[in-house]
């Protein structure tokens, strides 16, 4: 062997050492050689976010708890309140502790006014919740002091609940109608019928007293007309027509005129006509300025007796 040619364990650093004694396999010379642990490094920098993993399996429905009200305890006043669940995850119950509130104040009406402006000119302190009346006769209206908006709220008057429905009443009397004609004017009484006056009753008139007027209905034929000429009584340059009608009743005639039940075609034959009349006799005489009515006329008359 040249001395530029080197031997089969002068090829690594195991062979080095087994050619300086070493006895023993790679591995444990390795293990010979390995020094303490030396201090950790820095950290290194994040590295970069990966990739969103698969969506994982749908899971088993839940169950839909059925909640009830447990026990509802009252507390005493100025307590905390409470809240606790019992029962399973399926039927929990809620149990409640429930203070009792404070006890309020009673309702006064501290005074009443005339109106609200006289209210407020007095009571210039007033404290929330403060009542007064306002109104010259009950029922008055009562005004509260509203702490939060700082002004007198008219809250309407006082009334209570509706009362229950009263008992039924009796019957009442059913008074009749009376059915005797109404007596005429005489000498003054209270009287002593026990019926009503029906509203279409008509009292007599009392013909013997004079200056009561009073009035009788007639009806003028459409061909009951006269044509009056120089001959006749009236006479042509009294009126174109005329009719005779048998007058009743007594004293002067002082009114004529159409029925208020006429038609319209009546009334306006009766505008036409240019009606007038005057007494003769027994007589009642019509007179027809114009035109001869073509249709009967209903007519009223007044007599007053002198």
């Amino acid at each position: 062997m040249s001395k530029n040619t080197m031997p089969p364990y002068y090829l690594d650093a195991y062979g080095v050492a087994v050619r300086n004694g070493f006895a023993g396999t790679e591995e444990e010379w390795l293990e010979s050689i390995r020094g303490p642990a030396g201090p950790a490094g820095p950290a290194g920098e994040p590295g970069p976010t990966g990739s969103p993993g698969p969506k994982g399996d749908t899971g088993s429905p839940g169950t839909t708890p059925n909640i009830q009200i447990g026990t509802v305890t009252t507390l005493p006043a100025g307590s905390a309140a409470t809240a606790s669940m019992t029962g399973t995850t399926a039927a929990p119950r809620l149990n409640l502790g429930i203070p009792t509130g404070a006890t309020g104040q009673g309702f006064a009406v501290k005074g009443y006014y005339a109106t609200a402006t006289a209210l407020a000119a007095a009571v210039t302190a007033p404290a929330a919740g403060d009542a007064y009346g306002v109104g010259t006769a009950a029922p008055y209206d009562i005004y509260i002091w509203d702490g939060v908006s700082s002004s007198w709220i008219n809250n309407g008057a006082l009334q209570g609940a509706k009362g229950d429905p009263g008992p039924k009443g009796d019957p009442g009397v059913t008074v009749p109608a009376s059915t005797t004609t109404p007596l005429a004017d005489g000498t003054a009484s209270a009287g002593s019928a026990e019926s009503y006056a029906r509203g279409d009753h008509r009292h007599p008139t009392d013909s013997t007293r004079a200056g009561i007027p009073v009035d009788y209905t007639a009806s003028l034929s459409h061909s009951g007309w006269i044509t009056a000429n120089a001959s006749t009584i009236p006479k042509s340059t009294v009126c174109n027509y005329y009719q005779r009608v048998t007058l009743e009743g007594e004293g002067t005639v002082t009114d004529v005129g159409l029925k208020n039940d006429a038609t319209i075609t009546q009334a306006a034959a009766w505008q036409a006509a240019q009606i007038d009349a005057y007494a003769d006799g027994t007589k009642l005489v019509v007179l027809c300025r114009g035109t001869k009515p073509t249709s009967s006329l209903p007519v009223w008359y007044r007599r007053r007796k002198d």
